[in-house]
């Protein structure tokens, strides 16, 4: 309410209107304006209207102040209650982080085609958290307080969602991250849900990820009698906890671990690393990549004919391009994917997501991709069930989540916030590059197209 006597009110006003056209800014101070600013203003004014016009425009201001019908710019708070503000946090430089802005706007613009959510448009906001958890900070506060935005998601790098989830209360806002796979982002919920009940996770975790490795991925290793394992591991956050979970367990399926080794993600020369493995005796290496040049990892593992096989987890292998990538050199690799990875109908939505977003970008989603969009679409869903867009019933709406996505049944864990991932919701998929360039399916049997084939150099 403007508190100023109407002879001031009327000379402010008038002011603001004659001036607006030439962008400056309307100053509406707490108390009269002093003489010398009356003055101001009055001298300005004679240049442009009588004192009869004067009159008259600051009569109709005061008219319309006070019908409420005097439009201003909109202010980002303004505008953010007419649209559903989505924060995409993620790392630009990464292979992830570009396939899930792509997946995130595809969502968004498949949501507007339908309307919007609850009458909402929908509408991203990228940040760039450059892979580094006080950057990403950063950038997750420019979003919040910035942006506006009232919901967060993505993630490609561990070390900043955990870094972030400790902002998400004071901010009281959910994050939906859709590119991160470290066992201490749910175990944080898990721990202290209070704190941290606004983490949401479509994407993997890594101990599940684990156990398809060893009970999918590694039995058929075994299956085929090859028994020995070298784990061969990035030194990242999002594996620390998977390293020992494999030493541990790969027995329980008929493996023994002969060599482990930890490189730095970014390591260049893999030569050495590959002899060692070589020198152990080793059958399989376990390779666990998802920050390393995967490109040039394969290339010198196919230039040096390794005298093992590789059967593990490779992220930025989660492509369907990645054959075209190396030249080739994948051919033989073992991995494990979801989602609408492969051409392949997991559910009635994976083949169109595949296809449009090959014909939308020019080329396959990568794994990022189809959480993404899924992650998107999910949290339309729970505030459709929630009416409306407070956060604490956003989080019950989740936790009460069913949805059919691309890549399966999207259920979370009421304990952790993960996405239940097992053949009877998100099914993990067992995939080969084989010769030609096909990216096979081995595992599950009801997906399968095709059986495990050695590399071409090595026999059985």
């Amino acid at each position: 309410m403007i508190s100023l006597p109407l002879y001031d009110q009327m000379w402010l006003c008038a002011h603001h209107r004659l001036t607006n056209a030439r962008r400056r800014p309307l100053r509406i101070p707490g108390k009269a304006p002093r003489k010398r600013e009356r003055a101001m203003i009055g001298t300005i004014l004679k240049k442009h209207r009588s004192g009869k016009a004067l009159m008259v425009m600051g009569l109709s201001c005061l008219l319309a102040l006070a019908l409420g019908v005097l439009v201003l710019a909109p202010q980002p708070a303004q505008a953010a209650e007419k649209e559903l503000r989505i924060g995409l946090l993620t790392s630009f430089k990464m292979e992830c982080g570009q396939a899930s802005i792509n997946a995130a706007n595809m969502a968004a613009k498949e949501l507007n085609a339908q309307g919007g959510v609850l009458g909402r448009k929908v509408k991203i906001f990228v940040a760039d958290s450059e892979s580094n958890p006080e950057k990403g900070i950063t950038a997750l506060k420019r979003l919040v307080e910035k942006d506006k935005v009232h919901i967060l998601a993505g993630g490609a790098m561990s070390g900043v969602v955990l870094a972030a989830m400790d902002y998400l209360k004071r901010y009281n806002i959910i994050f939906m991250s859709t590119g991160v796979s470290s066992p201490m982002i749910g175990g944080k919920v898990a721990k202290d849900y209070n704190k941290y009940k606004y983490q949401f996770r479509t994407t993997i975790n890594a101990l599940n990820l684990a156990n398809a490795i060893i009970k999918d991925e590694l039995a058929l290793m075994v299956k085929h009698g090859y028994t020995k394992f070298a784990v061969l591991a990035e030194d990242a956050a999002w594996n620390r906890g998977l390293v020992g979970f494999l030493q541990k367990n790969i027995p329980s399926v008929g493996g023994q671990v002969v060599a482990t080794e930890k490189f730095d993600p970014a390591t260049a020369d893999f030569a050495p690393i590959f002899s060692k493995i070589a020198a152990s005796g080793a059958q399989v290496a376990v390779p666990l990549l998802a920050h390393t040049d995967a490109v040039s990892f394969f290339k010198q593992y196919n230039a040096m004919k390794a005298p093992f096989r590789l059967a593990g987890f490779n992220n930025p292998g989660l492509h369907a391009e990645f054959w075209e990538k190396t030249g080739g050199a994948a051919v033989g690799e073992v991995n494990v994917a979801w989602g609408a990875l492969i051409r392949s109908k997991i559910t009635d939505k994976t083949v169109p997501f595949f296809d449009q977003y090959r014909k939308q970008f020019k080329g396959a989603p990568h794994g990022c991709a189809s959480t993404t969009y899924d992650g998107v679409m999910v949290l339309a869903d729970a505030a459709k069930r929630a009416k409306g867009f407070k956060t604490d019933a956003l989080v019950v709406a989740l936790e009460g989540t069913d949805y059919i996505g691309t890549a399966g049944r999207v259920v979370f864990d009421k304990k952790t916030h993960d996405a239940k991932y097992s053949p009877d919701f998100i099914p993990f998929l067992i995939t080969q590059w084989q010769a030609g360039g096909k990216w096979a399916i081995l595992v599950p049997a009801r997906f399968a197209t095709s059986q495990f084939q050695n590399p071409p150099w090595l026999k059985k």
